[in-house]
C-alpha cells in the first residue's frame, strides 16, 4: 500500500515536472515567434516612417522654395 502510493506520487510528480518543462518550451517557442512577427511590423513601421519624412523634407522644401519665388516677385 504504502510502496504503491510512494511510487504513484513520484510519477505524478515526474508527469506534471515534465509536463510544466513541455509547456515552458512551448511558451517560449510562442513569444520567440510572438518577437519575431512584432520586429517585422516594427521594421515595416520604421520604413514606412522613414519614407514620410523623406516626403515631409521634400515637401518642405518645395515650400521654401515657392516661398523663396513669392518673395522675389514681390520685391521686384
Amino acid at each position: 500500500g504504502f510502496l504503491a502510493l510512494a511510487a504513484l506520487t513520484i510519477g505524478l510528480f515526474a508527469w506534471l515536472k515534465a509536463d510544466i518543462s513541455s509547456l515552458r518550451r512551448e511558451m517560449q517557442q510562442e513569444i520567440a515567434e510572438l518577437r519575431e512577427r512584432l520586429e517585422k511590423r516594427l521594421d515595416g513601421l520604421d520604413g514606412r516612417f522613414r519614407t514620410v519624412k523623406h516626403g515631409q523634407a521634400k515637401l518642405e522644401g518645395l515650400l521654401e522654395g515657392l516661398r523663396e519665388a513669392i518673395s522675389g516677385r514681390s520685391a521686384a
